[in-house]
């Protein structure tokens, strides 16, 4: 799923020129921002079991892994630190929760949880990114 921020040409404008040092910086911290909302969500949706499990790799893990350490956010930069890219997602400890929870199996059915979490938030997200991309851009030029 992707989302893309139209009509902020002028504060491209101005992140451009900061240079792309400063303007790729406050791109990444804007979106580390705007993605707090829909890892809450997803942690708050995740189904849990009341009982511990093993992983692939045999390490013993209590119940609610994947909402205590298996949730989290990466944010990426281009090269060029013109555009940037926020994943939300699970942990390789973790893909089970989005392999056979969220899609479910041919014995289990399926729980979505995260596909929802973002559609409650992507509205949410989407303001949080403009509203402190363009403080900060606005901190940046002071």
């Amino acid at each position: 799923m992707t989302e893309q921020i139209e009509g902020l040409d002028e504060l491209a404008e101005k992140l451009a020129s900061m240079g792309a040092k400063v303007g790729g910086r406050n791109l990444s911290k804007a979106a580390r921002f705007a993605t707090t909302p829909l890892v809450t969500a997803a942690r708050r949706r995740v189904p849990q079991s009341n009982e511990g499990h093993r992983l692939y790799t045999g390490e013993w893990v209590a119940p609610a892994y994947t909402k205590r350490k298996g949730i989290k956010k990466r944010v990426k930069l281009s090269r060029d630190k013109t555009r940037v890219w926020s994943d939300v997602g699970v942990t390789d400890k973790a893909y089970y929760s989005t392999q056979f929870v969220e899609r479910g199996t041919s014995k289990q059915p399926a729980q979505p949880w995260l596909v929802p979490a973002f559609d409650a938030t992507k509205d949410q997200v989407l303001d949080r990114m403009k509203s402190r991309l363009k403080k900060l851009v606005e901190d940046a030029a002071r």
